[in-house]
């Protein structure tokens, strides 16, 4: 993740944020934001959410699949960022190449700011920061401990695990932040090798009121927890890799 390294995992960086469904909004928001960005991010495409509820029954579970309206997708033509919005949300989306976290919050701001002069006095109730790394291994004799997870932070058993695992920690940071952090094995592109993915994601709520300078502040901390996390996962061989030269 950390932008430092020469060959860094990371393969996908986000902010979303999340508003106050008391304020007004309407497809219309669609039209007005993409004419705020088409310069930069001229590519549109639409998607439909849907969202599932699990329902625990007698016999097993049902499930419940709802649709959750329309969500427009502002896409770079080198397809190197994203903008997502969707009702009450904002997407901020940064996949590779990753310069640092500087460039990556300025791309945020703007994008931020460009939702506000679309929809107005639009009050910000909860937002999250999430980096997501993958990793290819070796897939002889693969266990978690031998190339992540060596903190203390990971249960011992985790450290013995070899392919399937995962595992989800939600860690409150207190009463309205929250770290989550996951990490799994994924489809690989190869039958030697097990590819792991190491999600995580500072989120925190309760954010009205907050100027701009201070949600900044709290994306500079939200980053710096994130990569105190990544770095704990990583074995120093690991990270004599993603230093040498591609």
């Amino acid at each position: 993740m950390a932008n430092h390294y020469k060959n860094p995992p990371l393969i996908e960086a986000l902010c979303e944020f999340r508003f106050s469904e008391t304020t007004p909004w309407d497809v219309t928001v669609f039209g007005n934001y993409y004419n705020l960005v088409k310069g930069e991010f001229s590519q549109k495409r639409e998607l439909r959410d849907v969202s599932m509820s699990l329902q625990r029954q007698e016999r097993g579970f049902t499930g419940d699949i709802k649709g959750g309206g329309i969500r427009m997708q502002f896409v770079k033509a080198d397809e190197s960022a994203m903008v997502q919005i969707a009702s009450h949300r904002l997407i901020v989306n940064k996949l590779k190449p990753y310069k640092s976290w500087e460039v990556f919050k300025s791309l945020i701001q703007d994008r931020l700011e460009d939702y506000q002069k679309v929809v107005e006095k639009a009050t910000c109730r909860r937002v999250g920061l999430r980096y997501i790394n993958r990793f290819d291994f070796p897939a002889k004799g693969f266990m978690v401990g031998a190339y992540l997870g060596q903190s203390d932070i990971f249960p011992p058993r985790l450290k013995q695990a070899g392919p399937p695992f995962l595992m989800r920690l939600e860690v409150p940071q207190n009463e309205d932040e929250l770290l989550l952090v996951t990490m799994g094995t994924t489809e690989s592109d190869r039958p030697d090798q097990v590819s792991v993915l190491l999600d995580i994601d500072y989120v925190r709520t309760n954010i009205q009121g907050l100027s701009e300078k201070d949600l900044l502040a709290h994306l500079d901390a939200a980053h710096d927890h994130i990569e105190t996390v990544f770095e704990l996962c990583l074995t120093d061989d690991l990270r004599r890799q993603f230093n040498q030269e591609v």
